[in-house]
């Protein structure tokens, strides 16, 4: 349970941090790339995010993602995000063509739908869930961070606590976001379990971001891809912004 609690958690979380931040003061719609680069604990690169943004004004409208090889380049997962109907709980669609795993969240009648997959051998499950003000999922969870770093910045005692759902789990977990560290240029989050008792077992992920841009620069914990053996691994991934 632990393990597949760690897994689905991760792969819910990581995708939330590969956005370029950088908001436009234009009404125009504009696009930015950034690359992420993911290497394991011995320094190994295991694999390259390449991101492209769409931007209504200061407003992130979507976000395609795609994985790859170092060595190959060829592409074996991606994830795309809507953010037009609610910026912190995106229409977005998750997959791994390696194993047959996806996940995607959609909207239909104010309700939330969930599907997922674990691999091509399990059968796809869907759920659905109510929404409150404190709900978030996908990248919509950069978008809230992003949103509110002004207020950590000013407070870096502040703790904030949201609803995170994981379609992937097909569940709905009490998380809290608070300050790492704070310097002059960045601030550091971690995003973790709200229960003392849950955070025993569950991972926690620390996010670097630069306070001028707001821009992500470093991602730190369990990656949520997972090896070509099908198990986890802790990575370290740094973004880049041509």
């Amino acid at each position: 349970m632990q393990k597949s609690f760690f897994i689905h958690f991760i792969t819910a979380l990581l995708t939330l941090f590969v956005v370029n931040s950088a908001f436009a003061e234009s009404k125009e719609k504009r696009t930015e790339k950034s690359i992420g680069r993911a290497y394991n604990e011995q320094g190994r690169l295991l694999y390259i995010e390449n991101h492209q943004s769409t931007f209504s004004g200061n407003q992130l409208t979507n976000l395609k993602t795609s994985y790859s090889k170092p060595e190959s380049k060829k592409e074996f997962g991606s994830i795309n995000s809507d953010f037009s109907k609610n910026p912190f709980v995106p229409t977005y669609q998750f997959k791994d063509e390696r194993f047959g795993r996806y996940a995607s969240i959609k909207w239909s009648d104010g309700k939330i739908i969930s599907t997922a997959r674990e691999n091509s051998k399990e059968k796809e499950t869907i759920k659905q869930f109510d929404p409150t003000k404190k709900t978030v999922t996908g990248q919509g969870l950069h978008n809230f961070l992003i949103s509110n770093i002004s207020e950590f910045q000013k407070n870096p005692k502040l703790k904030e606590e949201i609803i995170f759902l994981i379609p992937m789990n097909q569940d709905s977990y009490s998380f809290r976001i608070k300050v790492k560290e704070l310097k002059e240029d960045t601030i550091q989050f971690r995003v973790e379990a709200d229960s003392w008792l849950f955070r025993i077992v569950a991972p926690h992920i620390d996010v670097t971001y630069d306070l001028k841009s707001k821009r992500l620069l470093i991602y730190e914990g369990p990656s949520n891809l997972l090896t070509d053996d099908q198990k986890k691994s802790k990575v370290r991934i740094k973004y880049k912004y041509p």
